[in-house]
Formats: structure tokens, C-alpha cells, sequence
């Protein structure tokens, strides 16, 4: 990637995030499109991580390349608004995406003139149809194995404001079906809500549209404030709330609208420090114990200290010190109070390639705790193999064929690495 086309950095330190445009006339300007082609930065081994994408004439996205060449496509109607089709590239697939490349067709749609959804297929070729009203709200979605739920809207009737959602109906079992209801108060806010067996909860509001009571068909009920407890001023946060059994708990607030302390029922108060950038710095336990949360200028935290002055002390990708420049925000590794550290690789992707455990030089632990390694799939994102101290385990998963077939792209196994081990998995129309 051209750094010299890039936009901006991400970061405060010194490992930067690089974007690039279509059309970017230089590099400090976007150009026409809002929308990065390329996002990139240098990993802790100097290698770059580069994520890839294009889009259509009204900036819908229609394809995206992962760090590791994992490529998706999206293919929209001729309006360059509804998407029709997403294939997922695959060497082995059956059909072909955009680019003529082997793919796996993984969703479909169609849409109505005024581009809603009227059905959506999965990768087992299992397919959701919806039906709106006049007005485009939801009235039908029939599931694949044709089980209807349906949407009622209210009619102006008291309780009942026009366009406000006012019943769900189940899909049909042993002849009947469970209707949820709803009812509005003169503010269209919801009142109450009652299930297919008439039990109802009533909700109450303050003249900020916030909860001050919910009311159970038992009489029992949970209550809830926003006055400051010892001001008795308004605060737009929660202070209080009653649990159904009448016990309170409360809270405080900093100027920031931080909690700084909230206290439970039998009077035991935490409470929790607040740095100027936002983030926590420490807890105080009802004991008066403290716990901090020390933070690079990033807000990450280097290192938890608790009461005992035992640490767990984090490292960065590229640091070598606590609270140094680094290479990217991944996890390198955590040192616990034992001086017994768990350490982090990772793939170009994101994803954990090794965890192993060590001391702080480097070397294994006594007695030594075995490192876990993973193995992704090449075309999809996700685990492939997993090795342990007790053996490999191994993930399949079902193809996605032409014609279509129940669980595609599923787990259809797990295999340990104990004899007899092996756990298959099956699925009906509803699994995609």
C-alpha cells in the first residue's frame, strides 16, 4: 500500500491506522467518496495488515477482502440500492461470484417497489418471506418451515395510537397461536404489555419518557428514581431503583455523568475513580479495598494493582515495557501476581494463532503448562484445528452445494482427540 496516499492516523501512539479513497486528490483530503479502499497498518513484525474494499456508484459495498485474502461479494439490482445475492469465495464452491471466481452463493433477496424485503435465503437455500402493510410496517414473516408470526398496529382506539405496534401473534401450535399485546399511554409510550396467559406488566413513566415504576399482576412492583440522594436535585440518571421485594439500591454521579458510587441494600457502597480522559482508574470495595486501573495514554490499562499491591501487568503488540510505544492495541501478553505470564500471537486477521505460558524470561513454567495453538478456514472466518496439551481437535463444517441442502455452511462436526470423541451435528430449515 502507497502510505503516501494515506488520510489519516487512528492512533495517538506511534503505530498508525492508514485509509485510502477512490479519487483521494492527496493526503489530506478524502475526494469524492467517503468510503476507505484500503485500510492498513504495520504489524508488530513489520508486516502489513491490508483489508481491501470497492462499492457501487452509491457507495454500497460489493466486495471486501480480509488480511488473509478471505473475499466476500455482494450483488445489488440495477438501482445499486437492494442487494440480491452475497457469495462468499471458495475454491471448492459450486457457483461462480462477480470476479468469475469458484464461490459459495451464502444469501439471497428479493424486494417490492419500494425496496423492501420479500424474502431472504440462506446458504441451505431455506427461505423467510415478509409482508407489509400500506403504510411499509411489518405485517407477516413466514420462516421456512412455513410457521407464520404476524404484526397488528394500532387503529386510534384508546390505548391503541394509529401505526404503533399493538400484537404479536405466534406461529400456530396445538391449534392455537400466543398473542403478546401492547397498549400505549397518551404519550404513546408503552403502558402495558400482556402475554398469550394475561399476565400483564404496567410501566410508568416521568415527563422525560424515563421508568419510574413497573407493576406486576402480583401487586408487586419495581421502582426507580433520578433525584440525587442527598441534594434532592433532578439528575437525568438513574439514583435509585426498588427491586420487587422493596429493597433499594442507589447510585451517584460525578460531574461527567460517571458513576461514582452506587450502594446496596444492606448499606455497603462501592465506589469508582474516574480519570480525566473518562476511563476507570480504580474500585473501592464496601471494605475500603482499592483495586486501580492504570492506563496508557491510550486508556488501555498496562496494569491492574490490587489492595495486596499484587499486579497483573499487560504488554502490548511491539512493547517491551509497560506503557511504551507499540505496534498495534492487540495483546501481547498478561503477567499475573505469580510472575507466571500467558502470551498472545496472532494471524494477519486478528485471530489468535498461539497462547503460550511462560515466566517473564521467556521460559516454560514448572511444571509446564502446555501452549494452545489454532488453524483458521482459509475462505471463512472460522477455526479450523485446535492443539492442546491433550491432542488436536478438528472443526468440519458442511459445503454449500448446488442444490442447496439443510445445515450449509454449518458446523457438521467436532472431533477431539480421544478415541470415540466425535460430536456431529445435524439441523432442520431454521439453522441458517
Amino acid at each position: 500500500m502507497d502510505r503516501s496516499r494515506a488520510s489519516h492516523r487512528a492512533r495517538k501512539l506511534p503505530w498508525k491506522t492508514w485509509y485510502t479513497y477512490a479519487g483521494q486528490p492527496d493526503a489530506t483530503h478524502v475526494g469524492p467518496s467517503a468510503n476507505p479502499t484500503q485500510v492498513a497498518r504495520v504489524l508488530g513484525d513489520g508486516s502489513t495488515q491490508l483489508s481491501q474494499f470497492e462499492y457501487n456508484a452509491i457507495g454500497r459495498r460489493t466486495k471486501a477482502s480480509d488480511p488473509v485474502g478471505r473475499v466476500t461479494n455482494s450483488v445489488y439490482d440495477t438501482t445499486n440500492i437492494d442487494l440480491l445475492t452475497v457469495y462468499q469465495r471458495n475454491p471448492s464452491g459450486s457457483s461462480f461470484d462477480p470476479g468469475g471466481a469458484h464461490a459459495d452463493k451464502i444469501a439471497g433477496c428479493t424486494y417490492n417497489g419500494l425496496h423492501e424485503p420479500l424474502t431472504a435465503t440462506d446458504a441451505a437455500g431455506q427461505t423467510t418471506n415478509y409482508s407489509y402493510n400500506p403504510y411499509g410496517q411489518l405485517m407477516s414473516v413466514q420462516n421456512a418451515r412455513l410457521e407464520t408470526t404476524s404484526y397488528g398496529y394500532g387503529d386510534g382506539s384508546s390505548g391503541k395510537p394509529i401505526g404503533y405496534l399493538t400484537s404479536i401473534t405466534s406461529p400456530v401450535f396445538n391449534g392455537s397461536s400466543a398473542v403478546t399485546s401492547f397498549t400505549y399511554d397518551g404519550f404513546n409510550r408503552i403502558r402495558t404489555v400482556t402475554d398469550t396467559d394475561g399476565y400483564a406488566v404496567t410501566t410508568d413513566y416521568d415527563s422525560l419518557d424515563r421508568k419510574t415504576k413497573i407493576t406486576y399482576p402480583d401487586a408487586t412492583y419495581q421502582q426507580f428514581q433520578y433525584t440525587d440522594n442527598v441534594t434532592a436535585v433532578m439528575t437525568l440518571d438513574l439514583t435509585g431503583s426498588r427491586d420487587r421485594r422493596g429493597l433499594w439500591t442507589y447510585r451517584h454521579y460525578n460531574a461527567n455523568r460517571q458513576m461514582d458510587s452506587i450502594t446496596d441494600p444492606q448499606n455497603r457502597t462501592t465506589q469508582y475513580g474516574w480519570c480525566t480522559c473518562g476511563a476507570l482508574t480504580s474500585i473501592t470495595d464496601p471494605k475500603q479495598q482499592v483495586t486501580l486501573f492504570n492506563r496508557d495514554i491510550e486508556s488501555r490499562v498496562y496494569q491492574k494493582v490490587f489492595n495486596d499491591n499484587t499486579t497483573i501487568d499487560y504488554l502490548y503488540e511491539g512493547q517491551t515495557a509497560p506503557n511504551t510505544a507499540g505496534a498495534t492495541s492487540r495483546m501481547k501478553s498478561s503477567t499475573d501476581p505469580k510472575n507466571q505470564r500467558t502470551n498472545y500471537t496472532y494471524l494477519a486477521d486478528e485471530n489468535v494463532a498461539q497462547i503460550t505460558y511462560t515466566d517473564t524470561s521467556g521460559q516454560p513454567l514448572s511444571p509446564a503448562t502446555p501452549s494452545v495453538s489454532f488453524t483458521y478456514d482459509p475462505n471463512y472466518n472460522r477455526a479450523k484445528t485446535m492443539v492442546d496439551g491433550t491432542g488436536s481437535t478438528v472443526y468440519a463444517y458442511n459445503a454449500v452445494t448446488v442444490p442447496a441442502a439443510l445445515g450449509a455452511a454449518q458446523l457438521s462436526s467436532i472431533d477431539g482427540p480421544l478415541a470415540n470423541d466425535t460430536i456431529t451435528f445435524s439441523y432442520d430449515e431454521l439453522a441458517g
